[in-house]
């Protein structure tokens, strides 16, 4: 059973697949590997995930894995009812890669 946890993201967004959340946790998109913000596309992969999640309530949602191997918490997100994780952007389909699960062990 997943647990949900409700937060609001207000510091910041690291990049198209990684989130700091107003408590200081940072949250790492389950099954959802974006461009590093240096690499190509990596600018857009940012900035969408920005438009999509920055200073907005999300439900995070808690699979197998608390964190992974840098100890980044893994969760589904959703805003409202977009579910971010499998969030598809036209255009945009080199930007967000999906769904294989991650595993931090």
């Amino acid at each position: 059973m997943k647990t949900i946890i409700y937060y609001q993201v207000s510091y910041r967004v690291i990049d198209g697949d990684t989130i700091e959340l107003e408590n200081g946790d940072i949250v790492r998109y389950i099954g959802i590997n974006t461009p590093e913000t240096d690499e190509f596309y990596g600018d857009i992969a940012t900035s969408k995930n920005s438009d999509l999640v920055l200073n907005k309530t999300l439900r995070l949602e808690k699979d197998v894995s608390e964190t992974d191997k840098y100890g980044r918490l893994l969760r589904y997100v959703y805003v409202g009812d977009i579910f971010v994780n499998a969030y598809y952007n036209p255009g945009l389909d080199q930007v967000y890669y999906s769904m294989e699960p991650v595993s931090g062990k």
